[in-house]
């Protein structure tokens, strides 16, 4: 039997990945990726920024009789900041949000209700959680000051179909549009469509009477008719005296990051606009951009996306010009190592293959199964 030159030899297994080798083996860049990451994430907190912006608002005249409607992935973040903010004045609390919150840290005094909803896709705890929304604006006393916390995915958690419409139709909408790539906006008004409290219509069952709608925001342009769908967007007829306040968006995040970033010695550079399209498609263009700059300068990019990339400062060489190192993907074998490759590797699917150009580099990067956790 022939016998296994994998077994003889110090070969990764099918299982090791790029990202496991940076996991075990300290390495300062991730290091100074990983607190930029977490700084432009502070600043875009939710209880945070709903914390400082209602603060801000109170000023001397102190709100009672606060109804407080929370809705979104970071609906229960939000909704701490607010009670961190006013406190007893808040009567009545609804949470809907995708994961189980701890109701025990909300301060006591207040009502809270918290109901589950599907996301991405809605299913019937969706329809739920829209119903008891829309009877819970219907039900508002004179006396109550709503208050509205809208962040990303408030679209799937809560929805009150029209006449006609199904919830298949809606999910097969949603499925579509996911497999198609529709853009963000696009997509919410096709729900808006399907919907009766979408798109300004939650709004108008408020009559005219005065509200507050503070908004974490996901999408481009931070439009208030495109975040959540437009749960607390204009409303489309009548009268509308809801005050709406974006309080944090990816702008504020991409800005914050930037901001330390430069302080760390870093040249940054920061699109004018955010980058929209294809994960997969942004991730090779990075990568084919630091390829072709690394030679020559150092460089911080944030793209305002979930794509993000950046490298430390260097030391000089003897010359005084700076040295700075390849990527891990283009790196030569060292001397005397056992490769006698002298062209760029890349790891791809386990495995170190020869990436005669950056290109095929990329390339390598892109086909691979396993997450680039830790890497992009």
């Amino acid at each position: 039997m022939r016998p296994s030159t994998r077994a003889a030899s110090s070969a990764p297994s099918s299982k090791w990945c790029a990202g496991a080798e940076l996991a075990q083996r300290p390495d300062p860049r991730r290091e100074l990726l990983l607190g930029l990451l977490r700084i432009g994430l502070q600043r875009v907190d939710g209880r945070r920024c709903v914390r400082a912006a209602l603060t801000e608002a109170a000023g001397s005249a102190a709100p009672a009789h606060v109804w407080l409607a929370a809705i979104g992935k970071a609906a229960e973040s939000m909704a701490l900041g607010a009670h961190e903010a006013l406190g007893a004045a808040i009567e009545r609390t609804l949470l809907i949000t995708r994961d189980a919150p701890a109701a025990a840290q909300f301060v006591a005094g207040g009502a809270v209700e918290i109901l589950l909803g599907a996301h991405p896709l809605p299913d019937e705890r969706s329809l739920a959680a829209g119903a008891r929304l829309l009877a819970w604006v219907e039900g508002l006393p004179p006396e109550a000051q709503p208050l509205f916390l809208i962040s990303g995915g408030a679209s799937s958690l809560v929805e009150v179909l029209e006449a006609g419409a199904t919830l298949h139709d809606l999910e097969e909408l949603t499925r579509r549009a996911f497999a198609q790539g529709i853009a963000i906006g696009e997509l919410n008004a096709r729900r808006a469509a399907l919907s009766r409290i979408k798109g300004g219509r939650l709004a108008a069952r408020l009559r005219g009477r005065p509200a507050q709608a503070l908004f974490v925001s996901d999408v481009p342009q931070d439009d208030p008719r495109v975040i959540g769908s437009g749960l607390m967007g204009p409303a489309a007829s009548g009268a509308d005296r809801v005050e709406r306040r974006v309080v944090a968006s990816v702008d504020d995040a991409v800005a914050a990051v930037a901001a330390a970033a430069a302080g760390l010695g870093l040249t940054v550079q920061a699109p004018a606009r955010r980058f929209e399209g294809d994960a997969a498609r942004l991730a090779a263009r990075f990568a084919h951009e630091l390829i072709s700059t690394w030679r020559w300068r150092r460089r911080a990019c944030w793209p305002g996306t979930r794509t993000c990339c950046c490298s430390p400062p260097v030391p000089t060489g003897s010359t005084g010009s700076p040295r700075t190192p390849a990527p891990w993907w283009m790196r030569r074998p060292a001397h005397g190592s056992r490769s006698r490759s002298s062209t760029p590797t890349a790891v791809c699917n386990g495995r170190t293959r020869r990436a005669h150009s950056p290109r095929a580099a990329i390339w390598c990067i892109r086909v691979r199964p396993e997450p680039m956790s830790g890497i992009w």
